[in-house]
């Protein structure tokens, strides 16, 4: 498994490294007069990827990994419900937060310092 030969933290660090940057474009291209639109599409589109990569598998293998193998069923099932129960937070929160902001490149901008800190 690639996550096994190359460790975690590492793959972790990248795909951090790799969705602050992501968010950074998005930012500039969401500016309104900036006239970036192909530049927040590609940062989308940088962002799934390395989503993917990092984030979306790994944090799945350690809530796997996490519950013996008697309470594995249970345990995923609440660890699924609280992943979707914080999505559902992270979305209800966006549009207060953007306009709490100033706009959508501000929230971007905040969110890639905050993917660069975790990196």
């Amino acid at each position: 498994c690639f996550l096994d030969s190359s460790g975690r933290r590492p793959v972790l660090v990248i795909a951090a490294i790799g969705l602050a940057f992501s968010l950074a474009l998005v930012s500039v291209g969401s500016i309104p007069a900036s006239g970036l639109g192909a530049l927040a599409a590609m940062g989308v589109m940088m962002f799934i990827a390395s989503f993917s990569l990092g984030f979306g598998p790994v944090c799945w293998l350690f809530a796997a990994e996490l519950f013996p193998s008697a309470l594995r069923g249970r345990g995923m099932s609440g660890a699924v419900f609280l992943n979707r129960c914080a999505a559902f937070v992270i979305n209800l929160s966006f549009l207060p937060l953007t306009s709490a902001l100033g706009g959508q490149s501000q929230y971007f901008a905040l969110m890639a310092c905050v993917n660069a800190v975790i990196a």
